[in-house]
């Protein structure tokens, strides 16, 4: 599930939880104003280690030098062994 939370007209902290499933695990936030779908204007967040646990841990990332009064779109990304697995699409409007 993801999460935000809009601090600002141009901050926010985003939120999700990360199951590593017992491979070492990074996970990082991908936003953008356009749908992510398309590939264009694609940040990232850094990547977070969260080690190789069996159970759902909790990722976070602050966001900043955002547009105010603008729509969002950002999902979670996880990497390991197993490759690479990109979360489900969600929004929210900064202030």
């Amino acid at each position: 599930t993801l999460k935000v939370n809009v601090l600002g007209a141009s901050t926010a902290t985003v939120r999700g939880t990360v199951n590593p499933g017992g491979s070492d695990t990074k996970y990082w936030f991908e936003y953008s104003q356009n749908s992510l779908s398309d590939g264009s204007a694609i940040k990232t967040t850094s990547q977070t280690a969260v080690g190789n646990g069996l159970v759902a841990v909790s990722a976070s990332a602050d966001l900043s030098d955002l547009t105010p009064k603008t729509t969002y779109h950002y999902r979670i990304v996880t990497q390991n062994s197993v490759g690479v697995v990109r979360g489900e699409n969600a929004t929210f409007k900064t202030k």
